[in-house]
């Protein structure tokens, strides 16, 4: 795991030096977030390559034991991951890979869950705050210049969430003043937002239980949509006061959707899952009384099961 996150950093960030000579059309946008600024894993970035580039190392770091993402806002990285058997939040100086500052997110836990226990989240970086959710179900807000907590929420603790058996994996989204998790507590507590600032709880909504994936924003018509995939499938909902507008069940064997839902607009989304369920695209209606939905097939070609699809 470790190895592969030092190949990610050395490899993949030391090839934008090569390319300075023709760096002149290249329109530059931030990645603050898992799958980019949009959610959908495509970068509006253009000129990159306007010629096959040459790729040459420019850093190396051994960045300890993770599977989070990265996200980059200027000459920053931030990611997550394990060192000396304790969890951090860490942000990196993109142009030599020297730490600027690393905060703990939660102690070492002995136990190991099914798959590891190294971060699964990504932060989401929003002006100056940046937000992670730990393993063990710990929402942080930190200051993205030097790793400062300012607030932080116990999802377990406080909310009566059960913890996945995959450990808790769904990076925060922000929407205008609100983080939203997917929380997967009991009494109303399935998915909730707080509002950025404060920390104090916005609003909680449904019961369904726990998946592992990352929620997105989606507008149908001409209403704005959080969309998440929990254990018992597709939900969305209003994101500044949580009303639940629609749902479709996708209840796996396991309860272990994992992949983040991929909007095709103007109204369909594409989400998979294990081997027993498979790929399925839902189309979703709104109508006088609500919304209609659909699937429109459904098949075991496109079962990926951790792996989010793109849509390009």
């Amino acid at each position: 795991m470790s190895t592969a996150r030092t190949a990610l950093f050395a490899i993949v960030l030391g090839a934008l030096p090569a390319l300075a000579q023709d760096w002149s059309h290249w329109q530059w946008t931030d990645w603050p977030q898992w799958l980019g600024p949009h959610r959908n894993g495509i970068s509006p970035e253009t000129g990159l390559f306007g010629k096959v580039p040459s790729f040459r190392e420019s850093w190396r770091v051994h960045a300890g034991q993770g599977s989070s993402g990265l996200s980059v806002v200027g000459d920053r990285l931030y990611t997550m991951y394990i060192h000396s058997g304790e969890e951090y939040a860490v942000c990196l100086d993109a142009r030599n890979g020297e730490v600027i500052w690393r905060t703990r997110t939660t102690g070492n836990d002995p136990s190991e869950p099914r798959g590891g226990r190294s971060p699964r989240a990504t932060p989401t970086v929003d002006g100056k705050m940046v937000y992670v959710l730990s393993t063990r179900g710990r929402l942080l807000a930190l200051d993205s210049q030097f790793g400062t907590q300012r607030w932080s929420r116990n999802i377990v603790r406080d909310f009566d969430s059960v913890r996945p058996n995959r450990i808790f994996a769904a990076s925060p989204l922000v929407n205008r003043n609100l983080v939203l998790i997917e929380a997967g507590g009991k009494s109303g507590h399935s998915l909730m937002a707080f509002d950025k600032i404060s920390g104090e709880t916005a609003w909680t909504t449904g019961s369904d239980e726990r998946g592992h994936s990352s929620p997105i924003i989606a507008t149908i018509g001409q209403t704005r949509q959080a969309v998440f995939f929990t254990g018992f499938g597709l939900i969305a909902v209003a994101p500044q006061k949580g009303r639940v507008l629609w749902q479709y069940p996708y209840i796996t064997s396991q309860s272990t959707n994992v992949v983040t839902p991929v909007f095709i607009p103007p109204n369909r989304f594409f989400i998979s899952s294990s081997s027993d369920m498979g790929g399925s695209l839902v189309e979703v209606t709104a109508t006088d009384k609500g919304y209609e939905v659909a699937e429109v097939w459904r098949n075991k070609n496109m079962r990926n099961h951790a792996a989010t699809s793109n849509y390009y």
